[in-house]
Protein backbone atom coordinates (compact mmCIF):
# COMPACT_ATOMS: atom_id res chain seq x y z
CA UNK A 1 0.00 0.00 0.00
CA UNK A 2 1.58 3.41 -0.71
CA UNK A 3 1.36 6.32 1.80
CA UNK A 4 -1.54 7.59 -0.63
CA UNK A 5 -3.50 4.39 -0.20
CA UNK A 6 -3.35 4.02 3.48
CA UNK A 7 -4.27 7.74 3.69
CA UNK A 8 -7.08 7.24 1.72
CA UNK A 9 -8.03 4.16 3.52
CA UNK A 10 -7.89 6.08 6.87
CA UNK A 11 -10.50 9.16 5.43
CA UNK A 12 -12.48 7.78 2.76
CA UNK A 13 -15.14 6.79 5.01
CA UNK A 14 -16.01 9.97 6.76
CA UNK A 15 -14.91 12.11 3.33
CA UNK A 16 -16.12 10.24 0.84
CA UNK A 17 -19.81 11.63 0.63
CA UNK A 18 -18.35 15.03 0.95
CA UNK A 19 -16.03 15.11 -1.81
CA UNK A 20 -17.09 13.30 -4.74
CA UNK A 21 -14.24 11.16 -6.72
CA UNK A 22 -13.17 13.37 -9.56
CA UNK A 23 -11.74 11.76 -13.00
CA UNK A 24 -9.09 14.28 -13.34
CA UNK A 25 -6.89 16.75 -11.54
CA UNK A 26 -7.22 20.61 -11.92
CA UNK A 27 -10.16 22.45 -10.99
CA UNK A 28 -10.70 24.26 -7.86
CA UNK A 29 -9.73 21.68 -5.02
CA UNK A 30 -8.73 23.78 -2.49
CA UNK A 31 -9.76 27.34 -3.52
CA UNK A 32 -7.11 30.13 -2.70
CA UNK A 33 -4.78 27.57 -1.53
CA UNK A 34 -4.03 26.03 -4.79
CA UNK A 35 -0.33 26.56 -5.80
CA UNK A 36 -0.40 24.35 -8.98
CA UNK A 37 -2.20 23.84 -11.69
CA UNK A 38 -4.20 26.95 -11.33
CA UNK A 39 -7.87 26.37 -10.17
CA UNK A 40 -8.91 27.39 -13.70
CA UNK A 41 -6.51 24.80 -15.72
CA UNK A 42 -8.46 21.70 -16.97
CA UNK A 43 -4.66 19.31 -16.75
CA UNK A 44 -6.58 15.97 -17.82
CA UNK A 45 -4.29 12.99 -16.35
CA UNK A 46 -1.70 15.14 -15.31
CA UNK A 47 -0.72 14.47 -11.76
CA UNK A 48 1.35 17.30 -9.55
CA UNK A 49 3.22 15.77 -6.95
CA UNK A 50 5.67 15.70 -4.06
CA UNK A 51 6.07 19.25 -3.11
CA UNK A 52 9.56 19.67 -2.11
CA UNK A 53 11.56 23.34 -0.68
CA UNK A 54 14.45 24.79 -2.92
CA UNK A 55 16.75 27.88 -1.93
CA UNK A 56 15.60 31.15 -2.67
CA UNK A 57 12.31 30.74 -2.20
CA UNK A 58 11.39 28.46 -4.78
CA UNK A 59 9.35 24.90 -4.72
CA UNK A 60 10.02 21.82 -6.49
CA UNK A 61 7.49 19.04 -8.13
CA UNK A 62 7.07 16.51 -9.99
CA UNK A 63 4.59 16.20 -13.16
CA UNK A 64 3.26 12.21 -13.80
CA UNK A 65 1.27 12.47 -17.30
CA UNK A 66 -1.10 9.02 -16.33
CA UNK A 67 -2.04 10.05 -13.41
CA UNK A 68 -1.08 9.57 -9.77
CA UNK A 69 2.89 8.05 -9.61
CA UNK A 70 2.25 7.51 -13.42
CA UNK A 71 -0.36 5.04 -12.90
CA UNK A 72 1.94 2.32 -13.24
CA UNK A 73 2.01 2.52 -16.89
CA UNK A 74 4.96 1.38 -18.70
CA UNK A 75 4.83 4.66 -20.82
CA UNK A 76 5.21 7.19 -17.86
CA UNK A 77 8.24 5.84 -16.35
CA UNK A 78 9.67 9.01 -16.66
CA UNK A 79 8.40 12.13 -14.85
CA UNK A 80 10.02 15.74 -15.18
CA UNK A 81 10.71 18.12 -12.44
CA UNK A 82 10.31 21.41 -12.23
CA UNK A 83 10.11 24.45 -10.13
CA UNK A 84 7.93 27.73 -9.53
CA UNK A 85 8.18 30.54 -7.44
CA UNK A 86 4.83 30.55 -4.92
CA UNK A 87 5.57 34.51 -4.47
CA UNK A 88 4.76 34.90 -7.65
CA UNK A 89 2.59 32.37 -9.45
CA UNK A 90 2.49 34.42 -12.70
CA UNK A 91 5.83 33.32 -13.65
CA UNK A 92 5.61 30.45 -15.81
CA UNK A 93 6.77 27.06 -14.24
CA UNK A 94 10.50 25.82 -15.42
CA UNK A 95 12.45 22.53 -15.61
CA UNK A 96 15.29 21.40 -13.82
CA UNK A 97 17.27 19.43 -16.02
CA UNK A 98 16.18 17.37 -19.70
CA UNK A 99 13.47 15.87 -20.53
CA UNK A 100 15.12 13.87 -22.61
CA UNK A 101 15.11 9.70 -21.75
CA UNK A 102 16.51 7.72 -20.31
CA UNK A 103 16.59 9.92 -17.71
CA UNK A 104 13.84 9.54 -14.90
CA UNK A 105 14.01 12.67 -13.37
CA UNK A 106 11.37 12.11 -9.81
CA UNK A 107 11.41 14.57 -6.57
CA UNK A 108 9.71 11.29 -4.67
CA UNK A 109 10.81 12.83 -1.48
CA UNK A 110 8.91 15.60 0.95
CA UNK A 111 11.16 18.12 2.43
CA UNK A 112 14.91 19.19 1.76
CA UNK A 113 15.73 18.05 -1.45
CA UNK A 114 18.82 20.60 -2.24
CA UNK A 115 21.50 22.70 -0.70
CA UNK A 116 23.11 25.84 -2.22
CA UNK A 117 22.78 25.11 -6.07
CA UNK A 118 22.32 21.03 -5.86
CA UNK A 119 18.97 18.92 -6.38
CA UNK A 120 19.21 15.11 -5.39
CA UNK A 121 16.64 12.80 -7.26
CA UNK A 122 15.68 9.41 -8.19
CA UNK A 123 17.00 8.63 -11.28
CA UNK A 124 17.87 6.49 -14.24
CA UNK A 125 15.18 3.86 -12.47
CA UNK A 126 16.52 2.80 -8.93
CA UNK A 127 19.54 4.93 -8.98
CA UNK A 128 20.35 8.40 -7.19
CA UNK A 129 21.15 11.69 -8.81
CA UNK A 130 22.94 15.05 -7.82
CA UNK A 131 23.20 17.83 -10.15
CA UNK A 132 23.07 21.89 -9.64
CA UNK A 133 19.45 23.20 -10.30
CA UNK A 134 19.86 23.25 -14.39
CA UNK A 135 20.45 19.62 -14.42
CA UNK A 136 24.39 20.17 -15.19
CA UNK A 137 27.51 18.48 -13.32
CA UNK A 138 25.05 15.82 -12.80
CA UNK A 139 26.46 12.68 -10.04
CA UNK A 140 24.92 8.87 -10.45
CA UNK A 141 25.03 6.31 -7.55
CA UNK A 142 26.72 2.92 -9.46
CA UNK A 143 24.18 0.63 -7.13
CA UNK A 144 24.17 -2.59 -8.75
CA UNK A 145 21.08 -3.41 -10.62
CA UNK A 146 18.88 -6.51 -8.89
CA UNK A 147 19.08 -4.84 -5.55
CA UNK A 148 16.03 -3.23 -5.58
CA UNK A 149 15.25 0.92 -5.60
CA UNK A 150 16.74 3.83 -4.69
CA UNK A 151 14.96 6.91 -3.70
CA UNK A 152 13.84 9.79 -1.47
CA UNK A 153 17.72 11.36 -1.59
CA UNK A 154 17.65 14.22 1.12
CA UNK A 155 20.78 16.46 1.85
CA UNK A 156 22.28 16.94 5.19
CA UNK A 157 22.27 20.30 6.20
CA UNK A 158 26.57 21.41 4.69
CA UNK A 159 25.45 18.83 1.16
CA UNK A 160 28.44 16.27 2.12
CA UNK A 161 25.73 13.70 2.38
CA UNK A 162 22.85 12.18 1.23
CA UNK A 163 20.42 9.79 3.20
CA UNK A 164 18.24 7.81 0.82
CA UNK A 165 15.42 4.83 1.32
CA UNK A 166 17.10 1.46 0.24
CA UNK A 167 13.88 -0.63 -0.70
CA UNK A 168 14.89 -4.34 -1.12
CA UNK A 169 12.01 -5.92 -1.00
CA UNK A 170 8.08 -4.80 -0.61
CA UNK A 171 4.60 -6.46 -0.95
CA UNK A 172 2.24 -5.59 -3.61
CA UNK A 173 0.37 -3.06 -0.96
CA UNK A 174 3.50 -1.82 0.35
CA UNK A 175 2.79 -2.86 4.30
CA UNK A 176 5.26 -5.50 3.93
CA UNK A 177 9.40 -6.28 2.93
CA UNK A 178 12.44 -4.88 3.24
CA UNK A 179 13.44 -1.17 3.36
CA UNK A 180 16.48 0.52 4.99
CA UNK A 181 18.02 4.17 5.43
CA UNK A 182 21.18 4.67 3.80
CA UNK A 183 23.87 7.51 3.31
CA UNK A 184 26.30 8.12 0.94
CA UNK A 185 28.70 10.80 0.37
CA UNK A 186 27.17 13.79 -2.31
CA UNK A 187 30.01 13.68 -4.03
CA UNK A 188 30.79 10.62 -5.03
CA UNK A 189 27.41 8.36 -4.34
CA UNK A 190 29.67 5.39 -3.82
CA UNK A 191 30.04 3.90 -0.50
CA UNK A 192 26.62 3.69 1.21
CA UNK A 193 26.33 3.28 5.08
CA UNK A 194 23.27 1.43 6.21
CA UNK A 195 21.00 1.59 9.28
CA UNK A 196 20.71 -2.13 9.11
CA UNK A 197 17.02 -2.17 10.23
CA UNK A 198 14.45 -4.82 10.02
CA UNK A 199 11.04 -4.00 8.18
CA UNK A 200 9.81 -1.72 6.28
CA UNK A 201 11.52 2.18 6.97
CA UNK A 202 10.73 4.75 4.63
CA UNK A 203 10.71 8.50 2.99
CA UNK A 204 13.99 9.82 5.08
CA UNK A 205 14.34 13.57 6.18
CA UNK A 206 17.31 15.25 7.22
CA UNK A 207 17.29 18.56 9.37
CA UNK A 208 18.14 21.80 7.78
CA UNK A 209 19.47 22.98 11.36
CA UNK A 210 23.03 23.50 10.82
CA UNK A 211 25.33 20.78 11.91
CA UNK A 212 22.07 18.25 12.68
CA UNK A 213 22.71 14.48 12.82
CA UNK A 214 18.82 13.67 12.79
CA UNK A 215 16.83 12.37 9.93
CA UNK A 216 13.47 11.70 10.47
CA UNK A 217 11.79 8.66 8.89
CA UNK A 218 8.71 6.63 8.96
CA UNK A 219 8.90 2.97 10.05
CA UNK A 220 6.56 0.44 10.18
CA UNK A 221 5.98 -1.24 13.30
CA UNK A 222 3.61 -3.19 15.69
CA UNK A 223 0.60 -0.47 15.51
CA UNK A 224 1.21 0.67 12.15
CA UNK A 225 3.51 3.35 10.48
CA UNK A 226 5.20 5.84 12.99
CA UNK A 227 7.90 8.28 13.17
CA UNK A 228 11.45 8.10 14.15
CA UNK A 229 14.32 9.48 14.19
CA UNK A 230 18.34 7.85 13.46
CA UNK A 231 21.05 10.49 14.33
CA UNK A 232 23.92 10.15 10.90
CA UNK A 233 27.89 10.64 12.62
CA UNK A 234 30.49 10.99 9.93
CA UNK A 235 27.90 9.55 7.39
CA UNK A 236 27.10 6.20 9.12
CA UNK A 237 23.72 6.03 10.58
CA UNK A 238 23.58 5.18 14.75
CA UNK A 239 21.17 2.24 15.03
CA UNK A 240 21.70 2.07 19.05
CA UNK A 241 20.31 5.83 19.45
CA UNK A 242 17.50 5.71 16.89
CA UNK A 243 14.40 7.29 18.97
CA UNK A 244 10.18 6.33 18.25
CA UNK A 245 8.57 9.93 18.00
CA UNK A 246 5.49 9.31 17.28
CA UNK A 247 2.84 6.41 18.51
CA UNK A 248 -0.36 6.86 17.05
CA UNK A 249 0.19 4.23 14.08
CA UNK A 250 -0.71 6.50 11.27
CA UNK A 251 1.75 9.00 11.13
CA UNK A 252 3.51 9.12 6.97
CA UNK A 253 5.20 12.07 4.74
CA UNK A 254 7.45 13.93 7.50
CA UNK A 255 9.47 16.68 6.81
CA UNK A 256 11.32 18.94 9.00
CA UNK A 257 10.77 22.94 9.49
CA UNK A 258 13.17 25.33 8.09
CA UNK A 259 14.55 25.93 11.50
CA UNK A 260 15.28 22.27 12.41
CA UNK A 261 12.68 22.55 15.75
CA UNK A 262 9.40 20.67 14.61
CA UNK A 263 8.01 17.74 12.28
CA UNK A 264 5.45 18.30 9.54
CA UNK A 265 3.48 14.82 8.65
CA UNK A 266 0.53 13.56 7.55
CA UNK A 267 -1.77 12.54 10.36
CA UNK A 268 -5.06 10.27 10.25
CA UNK A 269 -4.67 11.42 6.39
CA UNK A 270 -4.38 15.52 7.37
CA UNK A 271 -1.43 17.44 8.31
CA UNK A 272 0.15 17.98 11.53
CA UNK A 273 3.02 19.82 13.34
CA UNK A 274 4.77 18.09 16.02
CA UNK A 275 7.71 18.64 19.07
CA UNK A 276 9.63 15.96 18.67
CA UNK A 277 11.31 16.57 22.21
CA UNK A 278 7.82 17.33 23.94
CA UNK A 279 6.11 15.06 21.70
CA UNK A 280 2.81 17.49 21.68
CA UNK A 281 1.11 17.53 18.22
CA UNK A 282 -1.22 19.99 16.62
CA UNK A 283 -3.52 19.23 13.65
CA UNK A 284 -3.17 22.28 10.58
CA UNK A 285 -6.18 23.79 8.82
CA UNK A 286 -5.94 22.67 5.36
CA UNK A 287 -8.41 23.18 2.74
CA UNK A 288 -8.82 20.17 0.10
CA UNK A 289 -9.86 16.78 -1.01
CA UNK A 290 -9.58 13.79 0.97
CA UNK A 291 -6.05 12.88 1.04
CA UNK A 292 -3.00 15.87 2.32
CA UNK A 293 0.35 13.88 1.68
CA UNK A 294 4.28 14.56 0.75
CA UNK A 295 4.70 17.58 3.44
CA UNK A 296 6.95 20.20 3.28
CA UNK A 297 7.12 23.41 4.86
CA UNK A 298 9.15 26.30 3.47
CA UNK A 299 11.16 29.11 4.45
CA UNK A 300 8.27 31.14 3.32
CA UNK A 301 6.03 30.58 6.35
CA UNK A 302 3.70 28.17 4.03
CA UNK A 303 3.34 24.41 4.31
CA UNK A 304 3.18 22.87 0.85
CA UNK A 305 1.19 19.03 0.29
CA UNK A 306 -0.43 17.19 -2.76
CA UNK A 307 -4.01 16.75 -2.17
CA UNK A 308 -7.10 15.15 -4.27
CA UNK A 309 -9.80 12.74 -4.07
CA UNK A 310 -10.97 9.38 -5.53
CA UNK A 311 -8.66 6.27 -5.26
CA UNK A 312 -4.84 6.54 -5.16
CA UNK A 313 -4.93 6.64 -9.24
CA UNK A 314 -6.25 10.03 -9.02
CA UNK A 315 -4.19 12.77 -9.74
CA UNK A 316 -3.29 15.16 -7.50
CA UNK A 317 -2.58 18.85 -7.10
CA UNK A 318 -0.07 21.09 -4.85
CA UNK A 319 -1.76 23.10 -2.27
CA UNK A 320 -0.34 25.14 0.80
CA UNK A 321 -1.55 26.54 4.03
CA UNK A 322 -0.03 28.95 6.07
CA UNK A 323 1.77 27.32 9.56
CA UNK A 324 0.57 28.29 12.66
Amino acid sequence: MTARSYLLAIATSTLLFLNPPRAMAGGNICGSDQVFPPASQATGSNSFQNPACLPGGHLAYTVWIYGYNGNQNPDAERADIYSLNPANLSEPPVFIGSRNPPINRRVNNVGHIAVGNKIAYACYSNNICVSDLKGGSLVVSDFPGGEGGFEEPVFDSSGTYVAFEWTKSESSDGESGKADICVVPANSLKGRKCANLDGLNAQPDWSPASGSPWVVFQRKDSKGWNLYKIPVQSGVPQKAQMKQITKNGNSTDASWTPDGKKIVYSCDGKICLLDPESGSSSRVATRGGQYFGAVSMCGDGYIYYETGVGDDKTPTAICRTKAP
